[in-house]
């Protein structure tokens, strides 16, 4: 079974590589590829570029005695115009900046991690702290039943007496 493309054939192929180029110099490209490409800062024309604006084979302008050397010639033309042009250093610049801001920002937050650590820690102590408190309690009042005072409540003093109801049956 063969696989199923979506590059064009026909006789208008340079036509649409012509157009392809025109768009890429206009910096409106059609291509998904293409367009995410100059949203990032990265669109380039070239060969491989062209191509895929026009949905077109890289071989009909890639190498040379290809179908179009016109358009070839245009294209490496533009490609030389690209490299003697200045690039504005910005991308390096803003990944190093972005680097610098995002260490920093894991700097703080090691150290939020730390002092919540630290808060838990100092929860879990208080948290095991009243639990030995609560089984002491519970030791002195097995005492205090064992001893005839299963109405005295360890740790509370009472305000008034304890009066008890009896059953006297």
């Amino acid at each position: 079974m063969p696989r199923e493309t979506n590059i064009q054939t026909g006789p208008d192929a340079g036509a649409d590589l012509r157009a392809a180029l025109g768009r890429l110099r206009r910096g409106q490209p059609l291509h998904p590829d293409n367009v995410k490409a100059k949203r990032e800062g990265r669109l380039r024309i070239s060969v491989a570029s062209v191509a895929k604006e026009a949905n077109r084979s890289r071989t009909l302008i890639g190498v040379e005695g290809c179908a179009y050397p016109d358009v070839r010639r245009q294209v490496l033309a533009c490609m030389e115009a690209q490299v003697a042009a200045p690039r504005a250093p910005t991308p390096k610049l803003d990944a190093q900046s972005t680097i610098a801001a995002l260490r920093q920002e894991n700097a703080l937050l090691r150290q939020e991690k730390a002092i919540l650590a630290t808060r838990l820690q100092d929860a879990v102590n208080v948290a095991h702290k009243q639990i030995q408190h609560a089984k002491s309690m519970a030791r002195r009042g097995g005492r205090n039943a064992r001893n005839g005072r299963p109405d005295h409540v360890v740790g509370l003093a009472p305000s008034a007496p304890v009066v008890q109801l009896r059953e006297d049956g």
